[in-house]
């Protein structure tokens, strides 16, 4: 502890240093050694900045504010260092990237499910998906094979498009 800052200093310190460490342990779920400094840098800055007020309820409100400011501030840090939920790294299930096969088949399923309504659709949605989806094609790319003059036009025909392949897959009756 701070030499400084002992609650014999000043009682009135030592008081709010406490009334800090139980609110920081109540209201914001700290551990007692924490609560700890956290009231011990709002009494430092109690003493620094605001030495000349005397009335307890005032001290007491700035007091609020400046905990719950520190107390953001230490969290941004936590969670900009990652110790927020600090997790073993043991436990870190590693995924193999393989689907079971069950999963496997119902990608499978929907993929030809989509290949059929695909080719059911129009010439020119049938283009704009393909090149969209299957071949990745970028919006320039889809403007020159469709004709169209603005990419504005190839986004409206996409989504009109997928609008359309949506209520052919809902006439079929699979689930989604």
């Amino acid at each position: 502890m701070n030499p400084a800052v002992q609650p014999q200093a000043d009682p009135q310190l030592g008081l709010i240093r406490d009334r800090i460490k139980g609110y920081a342990c109540f209201k914001y779920g700290v551990q007692d050694a924490e609560a700890e400094d956290l009231a011990q840098d709002v009494v430092i800055v109690l003493l620094d900045r605001y030495r000349e007020k005397s009335d307890p309820a005032e001290l007491m409100r700035i007091a609020l504010g400046i905990l719950f400011r520190l107390f953001i501030d230490r969290w941004r840090k936590k969670r900009r260092r990652g110790d927020l939920y600090p997790v073993d790294i043991a436990d870190l299930l590693l995924p193999d990237g393989q689907d079971d096969p069950e999963t496997k088949l119902i990608k499978i399923q929907i993929a030809r499910l989509l290949d059929k309504e695909i080719e059911d659709l129009g010439e020119p949605c049938r283009a704009i998906l393909r090149m969209q989806y299957y071949n990745q094609a970028s919006t320039e790319e889809i403007m020159r094979a469709v004709g169209a003059r603005t990419p504005n036009a190839v986004y409206l025909r996409a989504s009109r498009c997928r609008e359309e392949l949506g209520e052919k897959i809902k006439k079929t009756g699979v689930p989604w």
